[in-house]
């Protein structure tokens, strides 16, 4: 999470007993806030749903976690600024297909109850594809556990924003070996709502950090009316300072601009004048900084090389 810089991740399948979370919350509490829903009858051997945010790059206040099938169905209502919230749905379904009617039914009640009727995004393991195109050997699942699954969608207006955007292309998140039978399938999905679609961009599938034989499902989240966020100011490196080549440098340019200030107090024009002449002496900073900073970490790397 903090290496490609995830704001939040979904997790199904947890099996976190309370003595795990609270060893795994005394260990990150100040980069994670991990909110799970265990199982309640088996919460170390079965199911589990959690989501885990990343405190470094997003505001966890006013964080909403409503367990809604505790151990199979959660979601988090997120404020990322001012008062906007996402609501971000979280499903481990069932493995078997004939349960998967009552599962999105009783989900689908829940949410009403909680007075939940918009979900931005739906994520999860769902243990089932819409599509043939979606397992190799190719095969539709159960028609009803689909139907089921296709009802939930259209009642909170949900799409595979994936599978719409590459109608044709087959990518698989899940490898399953059973004697001479190898089989892969997409069971792993992030379903947006409708609107939210226009605003995701780079979607990811890729093996995760962690052992599984699932892989990890991202995608890049901006909503249309979001501030625009540039590069940020340059900063001079820190460890400069006490490059004694670099601080003569400085002081020899900073003498010169002083002098240059002096001598031309009672000759200012509009394009020679101290603020120009102190607007070159940063340029002029800036540039000698990143050639003595480029040396430096040359020579930083040449020792590190040279130890291992």
């Amino acid at each position: 999470m903090r290496q490609q810089r995830i704001n939040v991740l979904g997790l199904q399948e947890t099996h976190l007993t309370d003595a795990h979370l609270a060893s795994v919350t005394d260990l990150y509490q100040r980069r994670l806030l991990i909110l799970n829903s265990p199982d309640p009858e088996r919460p170390g051997a079965s199911a589990g749903v959690a989501f885990a945010i990343n405190k470094d790059i997003t505001r966890t206040h006013n964080t909403r976690f409503v367990e809604l099938i505790p151990g199979r169905a959660a979601l988090l209502a997120l404020q990322w600024r001012d008062n906007t919230t996402t609501y971000i749905l979280n499903t481990y379904a069932p493995n078997s297909g004939t349960h998967h009617p009552a599962f999105w039914a009783r989900l689908a009640t829940a949410l009403h109850a909680e007075g939940l009727t918009h979900i931005d995004f739906h994520l999860g393991d769902f243990n089932l594809v819409e599509n043939a195109l979606d397992r190799t050997p190719a095969r539709l699942d159960q028609l009803n556990a689909i139907a089921a699954l296709r009802d939930f969608r259209s009642t909170f207006h949900l799409q595979d924003t994936w599978r719409i955007t590459h109608p044709d292309s087959r990518l698989f998140t899940f490898r399953s070996a059973r004697g001479a039978l190898f089989s892969q399938s997409r069971l792993d999905r992030i379903y947006t709502d409708s609107t939210t679609a226009d605003a995701v961009f780079e979607w990811r599938h890729q093996i995760g950090a962690l052992p599984s034989d699932h892989d990890l499902v991202a995608v890049r989240y901006a909503p249309l009316d979001a501030p625009e966020i540039g590069s940020g100011r340059w900063t001079l490196p820190l460890f400069l300072t006490n490059d004694d080549a670099f601080m003569a440098d400085v002081l020899a340019r900073g003498r010169q601009l002083q002098s240059d200030i002096a001598s031309n107090a009672d000759a200012r024009t509009p394009t020679h004048n101290p603020q120009r002449l102190w607007a070159a002496f940063k340029s002029d900073l800036k540039s000698t900084a990143q050639k003595h900073a480029k040396r430096s970490r040359g020579r930083i790397d040449a020792k590190l090389r040279a130890l291992r």
